[in-house]
Order: C-alpha cells, then sequence, then structure tokens
C-alpha cells in the first residue's frame, strides 16, 4: 500500500519496494495534480509490479536526452531517412524548447494536450501539430514498452485540436505554364528528362531520380517503381502501395528515346571523363543526379510564375487525370502509389468535389 502526500500544489506517492540488491527502499513519486490522479499513477506501478515480479524505479532522465534516444535507436533504425530528418527537426525546434530540461517521468497528459491548444492558437500549421502528436505518442509508447522509463504513456489520451481549415487544392501548372517549362528545358538539357518523367507519370522527385533503365520497358511503355533517392541515398518507397507499375504513352516513350541517345553523345564527347550510369537522369559527364540539381527548377518557378515547385507536376497530372473525367479515383490513387484511397481524395478534395457535383447532374437527368 501506499502513502499520499500533498506538496504545495502537488500529490506524491511513496512506495516500498526490495531492490536488485535485496534489501528493502523506499522511493516517493510524483503523482499529479489531484490526489486521484496520484491514485492513478500509483496504480500504473503496481500493475508494472504484477507483470514483471518487480518494481522499476523511473530514471531521472530528462525529456531532452530520451528524445535524442529515440531517435537514434528508434527512429533511425526502423524508419526512412527522411522521417528521422523531420523528427529530429521538429524535435529540435519544438519539444525540446519547451520540455527538453523537464524530467520525462514528470511530464503529464493535461500539459501535452495544452501546450498542443497553445501552437494551434499561435499559427502552427495542423500538418506540424499532427506530426508533433505522433511524436509524442510514438516516443511515449517506446518509453513505456521498450525502455521501461514510465509505466503510463503521458500522450496516450492527447488529441489533435480541432482545425477550421478550409480544404485547399494543390498547385498546379496550367497548360500555358507546362509549354514555357517544356520550351526552356528542351531536348539537350540535364533537367529534359526528369521533367517530362514527372509531368506525364505523376512520380514522386525520389522516384525519378532513383530510376535505372533496367526499371523501364520502353516498347512496352512502363515503368517499375522500387526505390526512392534521398539525400544522395537508394531508400525502398515511402509506402507498400507505392511499389508499382506505371504506364507511360508514346510522347514519354519518344522522349526517353532521346534520352538514350542523349546520353551516348555525351558519353563520346567526354570520352574518359564521362562516367558509365544505369541511371536515367543523369548530368553531361553520366553521373547521377540529386535533388540539389533540381534547385535551378524551383528558381525558375519563383522567377516565372511565382512559386511552384517540382513536386506541382505530381499534382498537375493528378488533377489532370482526375479533372478529365475518365480516370477513377481508385485508378489515380494506385497510379500515385498513395495508401489509401482517403488521401488521394483529401488532396485533390475540390476536384473529386467537382466530379460529385457532375455526378449529381447527371442523377438529375435520369431521375
Amino acid at each position: 500500500m501506499a502513502t499520499f502526500v500533498k506538496r504545495g500544489k502537488k500529490w506524491f506517492f511513496i512506495v516500498s519496494y526490495y531492490g536488485s540488491d535485496g534489501g528493502r527502499h523506499r522511493h516517493e513519486e510524483y503523482g499529479g495534480m489531484t490526489k486521484e490522479e496520484a491514485e492513478r499513477t500509483f496504480r500504473a506501478h503496481i500493475r508494472q509490479k504484477d507483470e514483471t515480479g518487480r518494481y522499476v524505479k523511473p530514471p531521472d532522465i530528462t525529456v531532452g536526452d530520451f528524445m535524442a534516444e529515440w531517435l537514434e535507436k528508434q527512429v533511425k533504425v526502423n524508419s526512412k531517412p527522411a522521417t528521422y530528418n523531420l523528427y529530429k527537426g521538429l524535435t529540435a525546434n519544438h519539444i525540446n524548447p519547451a520540455f527538453g530540461a523537464r524530467r520525462l517521468r514528470d511530464i503529464r497528459t493535461r500539459e501535452l494536450q495544452d501546450w498542443l491548444i497553445g501552437l494551434k492558437d499561435k499559427g502552427s500549421a495542423k500538418s506540424t501539430v499532427k506530426v508533433l502528436l505522433s511524436i509524442l505518442r510514438s516516443a511515449g509508447k517506446w518509453a513505456v514498452a521498450n525502455r521501461e522509463y514510465l509505466t503510463v504513456n503521458p500522450a496516450a489520451n492527447v488529441s489533435l485540436p480541432r482545425f477550421d481549415e478550409a480544404p485547399t487544392s494543390p498547385g498546379v501548372f496550367t497548360p500555358g505554364e507546362i509549354e514555357k517549362i517544356f520550351d526552356f528545358y528542351c531536348e539537350g538539357s540535364k533537367l529534359y528528362i526528369p521533367i517530362r518523367i514527372a509531368y506525364y507519370t505523376g512520380m514522386r522527385i525520389g522516384e525519378v531520380l532513383a530510376l535505372k533503365w533496367s526499371d523501364i520497358d520502353l516498347f512496352g511503355r512502363s515503368i517499375s517503381v522500387s526505390k526512392t533517392l534521398y539525400n544522395g541515398q537508394h531508400n525502398s518507397p515511402k509506402t507498400k502501395g507505392s511499389y508499382r507499375q506505371v504506364s507511360f504513352g508514346q510522347k514519354l516513350m519518344t522522349d526517353l528515346i532521346k534520352q538514350k541517345h542523349w546520353q551516348e553523345a555525351n558519353a563520346e564527347a567526354w570520352g574518359a571523363y564521362y562516367t558509365p550510369s544505369p541511371y536515367v537522369c543523369t548530368r553531361e559527364d553520366g553521373s547521377q543526379m540529386t535533388a540539389n540539381d533540381i534547385r535551378a527548377f524551383e528558381k525558375y518557378c519563383k522567377a516565372h510564375f511565382g512559386g511552384h515547385s517540382f513536386h506541382t507536376f505530381r499534382h498537375t497530372h493528378a488533377t489532370r487525370l482526375l479533372a478529365s473525367g475518365q480516370f477513377t479515383l481508385e485508378y489515380v490513387a494506385k497510379r500515385l502509389g498513395h495508401s489509401s484511397l482517403a488521401t488521394t481524395a483529401n488532396i485533390y478534395y475540390n476536384v473529386t468535389k467537382d466530379e460529385a457535383r457532375q455526378a449529381a447532374d447527371k442523377m438529375e437527368d435520369i431521375l
């Protein structure tokens, strides 16, 4: 049985347990701001003792030190580099400034909830708050189940604050802008083929840059997507659904043949200085292109269109397919490599909304 003590505005409980040395010890632990909360925390300690046959004294590790451990031993090992970099940045910029110096075991559900609400009220984007909540939940779960630093995950019952946001359509290139881009990045430019692959297939930038000629069936007009390039390293695709076959038409087939001839001409012109490569997207010297090569295009878009990026090709591709009315949402979702129809429907909300309106008009004609 525990003894509950109130110190100032906080409640603590005192437990007795036998340590690894066989001796009997007493330990005082913070339970919460109310006696009821302290009793719930104590019951969690009891459950741990019943399940494991021992009492594990919570360590004095800080949130900052724990997050560093979680990032290196869990996220870096089991997640993609892009996820690791995202989580590491959000932890450094948001979580550590707010909680980093605090003891992990002192963090409570209510303050995490209030913190997220505060971020929303200060103007943080829903996407940022959503990822931060995911980080808190995942890290807290690992602290309980893997490290035994906690008996209860303080983020388990934290919810995402409501954001009153109207769905927005992703930016797309107009037909006139596409024409200007194609004219500027014409045959002979190193960005010629990545731009056309992205536009005609809707593939992600990392998927485009990772393509090898062996991934392409030129005359069967099909691309096998099985990897992505990120920070100069090849990784598996974003999701299981990202492994896919993407068909393409005569225009891209012609462009790919031109790219083959361009690489052959460069190999002859550069001679011994040419780097033989199995990749489709290469520089003039044959070396594989990376995301750094795409930055020139981002500057071009800003200068000529006031915005947009290479990713806009993906949105343009999907939007035009859906807006044509000739392709189903299921087909576009599979083509893009989305893990669910909901992802596609949420991103292209306005397009699918127009489709629904047109369907309703057709119903009235029938009815």
